[in-house]
């Protein structure tokens, strides 16, 4: 492979070593591979050297230009179709599949390569991460840099390509060709492309084939995305009422867009392209009615037509989905509640407590001598354990001398199971003075603040966000429910439909 330096003044120059790497771990690595692998079986390098040897001496003594040569070189060697095809993938940053010796292959670069040489100011978002957070990347490996993916979460959609780029709908996935132990992977992959729809969630999708979402939805996710037959976008409304804007710029000219618009979708319903993302632009501003449907299509019969101009345009990355942001914060009111609700409980246990002791004490005046009620024989005095400890402290004792039994039993064993019963039941109230209660953290005020992960919250956070569903409708409650879980990564990302 021959390669251009890139310009030495651009700022962003320090990537050149990475951008090597990453052509030679992606391209070259593999191709050499492969014709390393073929010269030891079948001698095939050297002999696809020789032929272009034989025809460059042939085209040279007949005075022949090089892109004569070229043209004859498709035809007497397998291996210069491959270069061709691999080079113009390269500079289109598409995908190359070629076929070296009857095996083929399947090599890209990653589509944003390129960025990691220039340092305009849309390219400063470092590109070389999946997104902002560590726990969600949940891409290959190879797909770490370059290819500007959104997060892979449970939430999002999936968009089929088409045309070189995706599927092909011709393809017969059941034919004979296919071998008996790839067969059900084939029928799942079928029943995943039949069911992929834009308007269903990923979880959805998991739902609905009974699937994995970890182990079967998202690796078949990751296969379309890297082989460029698939994209991961938001959600769209089943009725068009989602809310777009348009990106800074498109990947093609306007004109051009707008001739295949036209050859695409020329019914009298339906007005022209710049139209189209003149009405998406002017209603963002407005405060109501500024989705799809009420800003464009304002007719349901047009809606499965409006249905494919939108998966157009997103297949063209023409479209940018707004997002519903969720705040939620912890006001006053709902921290007094909680710490009110607190300090019930504790008065609570405190009587609790005060009762079995006062209960303990007379049951041991009743059946004990002074001396067999002072100390434990550990040296513990008995009355100063909580219901807890000394349940606690009984059964270790009781271990302690194996299957002896006391001379003198502090209750008959009726009345000692009901005081365990006890001490048990104040297990739960116990938990209100652990240190992991939240309690002893720096939240601990009644100031309103922002919970900013609820995915994430503390012990005390989790208090605050069960007392907001707190006499709220039994629906209500459980959507929220909904929304703080599916903030477990940030609740910035937590994109919902309230329709």
């Amino acid at each position: 492979m021959v390669l251009d330096i890139p310009d030495p003044s651009s700022s962003a120059s320090g990537n050149v070593s990475k951008y090597f790497d990453i052509i030679y771990e992606q391209i070259a690595f593999t191709v050499t591979a492969v014709l390393f692998q073929e010269q030891v079986l079948a001698n095939f390098v050297e002999t696809e050297c020789d032929a272009l040897g034989s025809l460059k001496d042939s085209c040279i003594s007949k005075g022949e230009s090089f892109s004569s040569f070229a043209l004859q070189a498709l035809e007497v060697s397998s291996i210069a179709p491959a270069m061709k095809s691999l080079y113009e993938a390269i500079k289109a940053s598409d995908m190359a599949y070629i076929t070296i010796h009857n095996l083929p292959l399947e090599i890209q670069l990653p589509p944003y390569l390129d960025n990691l040489l220039h340092s305009e100011v849309e390219n400063e978002v470092d590109i070389t991460r999946n997104s902002d957070n560590d726990d969600i990347e949940t891409w290959d490996h190879d797909m770490g840099f370059g290819w500007k993916l959104p997060p892979l979460v449970p939430w999002k959609s999936l968009l089929l390509l088409d045309g070189h780029n995706g599927l092909d709908p011709s393809m017969n996935l059941r034919g004979s060709q296919v071998n008996p132990e790839d067969r059900t992977l084939v029928e799942g992959l079928i029943r995943f492309l039949e069911t992929a729809s834009v308007t269903l969630s990923l979880a959805d999708m998991a739902s609905l084939l009974d699937w994995d979402l970890q182990s079967q939805v998202l690796p078949t996710v990751r296969w379309l995305v890297q082989h460029r037959r698939a994209k991961v976008v938001d959600i769209v409304h089943v009725g068009l009422k989602t809310v777009f804007t348009l990106p800074a710029k498109f990947e093609c000219p306007i004109l051009e867009l707008t001739a295949e618009f036209e050859r695409q979708f020329n019914h009298p319903s339906v007005p022209s392209l710049p139209v189209i993302l003149a009405n998406i632009s002017s209603s963002i501003s407005k405060q109501s009615d500024n989705h799809f449907f009420a800003s464009v299509v304002q007719d349901k019969d047009l809606i499965p037509m409006y249905h494919d101009i939108v998966l157009w345009m997103l297949k063209r990355d023409m479209l940018i989905t707004l997002h519903l942001r969720i705040r939620i914060v912890a006001t006053r009111k709902v921290k007094l509640h909680v710490l009110i609700e607190r300090q019930n409980a504790l008065a609570r246990k405190a009587g609790a407590r005060e009762r079995f002791r006062k209960r303990v004490t007379l049951e041991l005046r009743d059946s004990t001598d002074d001396e067999d009620i002072d100390l434990s024989p550990s040296g513990t005095t008995w009355l100063q354990l909580s219901p807890k400890a000394a349940h606690r402290h009984s059964r270790r004792q009781s271990i302690e001398s194996g299957q002896e039994k006391m001379a003198r039993p502090v209750v008959e064993s009726n009345e000692a199971g009901d005081a365990e019963k006890r001490a048990t039941d104040e297990d739960e109230t116990d938990e209100l003075d652990d240190h992991d209660s939240g309690w002893d953290t720096t939240e601990d005020h009644l100031r309103p603040s922002m919970i900013s992960d609820p995915g994430r919250a503390t012990p005390l956070q989790r208090r605050w966000l069960a007392a907001m569903s707190d006499g709220k409708d039994p629906h209500i409650a459980k959507r929220f429910q909904l929304y703080v879980h599916a903030s477990r990564i940030a609740i910035q990302r937590a994109e919902v439909d309230l329709e």
